[in-house]
């Protein structure tokens, strides 16, 4: 190793290195002919995300696409993702709040002073612009997350949506909804999709883009702002300043899991092969969308000119299939067909393979596109 040292180049040590060159500078008058040739303290910027995936762009496509078609159906989406656990206790949380007087809390925030470790699992209904958060004092694995969708949608999502067979679940690629845990397909299948009858629809966002989901900035960000500098001493209070937000208008919902759930459970994969989700024949249960798999094609063909029925999507099985049209051709009324502009039905949309892509892409309707290899 060198024997290079770094030093902080203070405005005191910039003064002091002035004057042992004959210049006379004080701190502040260094400071000033700083600012004059736009020199100011800054702190680091993060953007960058890592090695961009060649299909980042598409699956963003792919998720917005799915977005169109269950907004022009009338059929739920909701966006979920785990918040950071929070000590419940006498301790300090990140904020300011006026106040004659500072509350006074644990100098050190040790685990072993706690009642217990809130986990927070958010789940926000994109068409109706509501929250709701489902607090749980275990760990964070795929069976509590899956048990927190069920959980809003016996209560919520049900009453809502009365009649609905669909689900679209926008999540994060990594976690414990992430695309790689056996546990979240299989407790979705048992716990959501059969118990409930749900045909259940997941698109995962790209690895490094979970700032795109919506639960982030639009239901845990008023919340992280609703209790900040306010210390969570139990877990009412928690629930309490959660129940205070507001989100669209209303008061976000919450519930309290007190439930244990175990990890590193293993899923075998008789069991995963027995789910095949996104594969099956007839109307598959639990279908997923993610950036790795969701665009691989299974010996599919350029489509004719016939539209016919595409396994997993909600258009072709409420037989909405329309002629392709393009803007200015189709009635005014007709706010669907509209929306979807030159592209017509959406199963007639086309995209060409990409020369040198590390996977060929499927052609023709990416409801067409088999999500494979899902072990």
């Amino acid at each position: 190793m060198g024997q290079t040292r770094f030093v902080r180049r203070s405005l005191a040590a910039l003064s002091t290195e002035l004057r042992q060159q004959g210049y006379s500078a004080c701190p502040t008058t260094v400071a000033r002919l700083l600012r004059s040739q736009h020199f100011s303290p800054r702190i680091n910027v993060k953007r960058f995300t890592g090695p961009d995936h060649p299909d980042r762009d598409r699956q963003f496509v792919n998720i917005r696409e799915w977005i169109d078609i269950f907004e022009e159906l009338g059929l739920p989406i909701i966006s979920v993702d785990g918040k950071k656990k929070e000590l419940i206790g006498n301790f300090k949380n990140a904020g300011a709040v006026w106040c004659d007087k500072p509350a006074e809390v644990n100098v050190y925030d040790f685990p072993t002073d706690a009642e217990c470790r809130a986990t927070p699992y958010g789940i926000y209904d994109l068409r109706s612009g509501r929250g709701h958060v489902c607090v749980g004092t275990s760990s964070d694995t795929p069976a509590f997350a899956v048990e927190s969708i069920g959980t809003w949608w016996a209560r919520y999502g049900c009453k809502r949506y009365r009649g609905a067979g669909e689900l679209l679940i926008l999540a994060d690629g990594g976690g414990s909804n992430g695309h790689r845990p056996r546990l979240w397909k299989s407790s979705l299948q048992q716990r959501v999709a059969d118990r409930y009858g749900l045909h259940v629809t997941v698109c995962h966002y790209p690895t490094g883009a979970s700032k795109w989901n919506p639960v982030e900035h639009r239901l845990f960000g008023p919340v992280s702002i609703n209790w900040a500098g306010q210390p969570l001493r139990s877990l009412e209070i928690l629930l309490g300043w959660v129940r205070g937000t507001e989100v669209g208008g209303v008061g976000v919902t919450a519930s309290l899991d007190r439930a244990s759930y175990p990890t590193k459970v293993k899923v075998s994969d008789k069991e995963m092969k027995r789910l095949d989700p996104g594969t099956a024949r007839g109307l598959p249960r639990l279908e997923l969308h993610h950036q790795s798999t969701a665009l691989r094609t299974a010996g599919m063909t350029r489509p004719n000119n016939k539209l016919e029925p595409v396994l997993g999507c909600p258009l072709c099985r409420a037989g909405e299939h329309r002629p392709r049209a393009r803007r200015g051709r189709q009635p005014r009324g007709d706010a669907s067909v509209r929306r979807l502009g030159r592209a017509g039905c959406p199963h007639r949309r086309q995209a060409p393979p990409r020369p040198g892509a590390p996977f060929a892409l499927a052609s023709g309707c990416r409801h067409q596109r088999n999500a494979v290899g899902m072990g």
